[in-house]
């Protein structure tokens, strides 16, 4: 549809317009049904978006647990065991982000790491938009690779989580400060 919008009046100008799209060329080799190209574009779609969930998730973490560190910091208590579970916690948070997004010292080297998850999303996004064929079975593998990582992201990042809601209720018990979630 074509809208005019000027000084705050709305115009329609046109209604919608219906057009079929036809290939240009017919391609040597049989490519994929369309319908499976649109399902694995949404497929992909969805992972990416899993993905940017974890991120959030991972970073959200690392706020909470900085905040839990100041609470400490502020709190009354002697230096001890909440010290150092906080330093653990810490330390799993970075572990995880370097298994997401790669070892930045080694990355920043140029040296070999194990391929992330977004760069095997951006493979497959690269490979699915220059091809005229469709998703190949490498795709369809590095999709299940995608999954099972996501799957595994996702359940470590639950259980701390729930480590962090436990930690945050002992600082509040030892005297610590509320965090605001």
């Amino acid at each position: 549809s074509l809208v005019l919008v000027m000084d705050g009046k709305v115009q329609w100008e046109e209604g919608p317009v219906r057009f079929q799209l036809k290939p240009l060329y017919q391609g040597s080799l049989e490519g994929k049904p369309l319908n499976e190209v649109n399902a694995f574009w949404r497929k992909l779609e969805a992972l990416s978006a899993q993905s940017d969930a974890v991120r959030m998730r991972i970073d959200r973490l690392v706020q909470k647990v900085e905040a839990q560190q100041v609470a400490l910091q502020r709190s009354a208590m002697v230096p001890g065991d909440l010290d150092q579970a906080l330093t653990d916690y810490r330390k799993q948070i970075q572990a995880l982000k370097t298994q997401l997004d790669g070892d930045p010292l080694r990355l920043e080297m140029g040296e070999k790491v194990p391929p992330t998850m977004g760069e095997r999303i951006f493979s497959l996004a690269r490979s699915v938009a220059y091809s005229s064929y469709g998703p190949t079975e490498t795709n369809g593998q590095t999709v299940g690779i995608l999954e099972e990582e996501l799957a595994t992201y996702e359940a470590k990042l639950t259980a701390l989580e729930a480590t962090l809601a436990q930690f945050n209720a002992q600082l509040e018990a030892a005297g610590a400060p509320r965090i605001q979630d």
